[in-house]
């Protein structure tokens, strides 16, 4: 399995969308970490990026926020796994992944964090769904899980 996990600064990124660099992970069918590299991502905008994913054949990406174009992208159109609302330690959230100790974390639906049943990580009642971008509570009011 290979494995992309926003990266900057030693810990999982602050929001998909604006990720400079990504931690990337090659990963054994027994869940063992094979190897990993950071890499630049050198491309602007959501359809730019999942086509940086799929180039590198990524098939489950880990993040703190994304934005709804995004999360339809990854989800939709490049069958890629989505884990959101993590922060902290990359190769732990990894490690937890490959354990499937992240179920909690990962969209299935592109719905299920923008519809009805979103779980919203926004300390604010609004319902951006963990997008604080969208409900200018960025910085201030988004909480993630801390990982580590």
């Amino acid at each position: 399995m290979k494995i992309a996990v926003v990266y900057d600064q030693g810990v999982v990124g602050a929001h998909f969308g604006h990720a400079k660099q990504m931690k990337l992970y090659r990963t054994a069918p027994t869940g063992i970490i094979l190897e990993s590299n950071i890499v630049d991502t050198n491309v602007s905008g959501h359809v730019a990026m999942c086509d940086f994913l799929r180039d590198h054949q990524i098939q489950a990406v880990i993040c703190q926020n994304i934005g709804k174009e995004a999360c339809s992208l990854l989800l939709l159109e490049c069958n890629i796994d989505l884990y959101a609302g993590l922060s902290g330690d990359p190769d732990l959230a990894v490690k937890l992944l490959l354990e499937g100790k992240l179920d909690e974390f990962q969209i299935k639906y592109y719905d299920q964090i923008y519809g009805k049943n979103a779980k919203n990580t926004c300390k604010e009642d609004c319902d951006c769904a963990g997008d604080c971008s969208s409900c200018g509570h960025e910085g201030e009011g988004c909480s993630t899980i801390e990982i580590g």
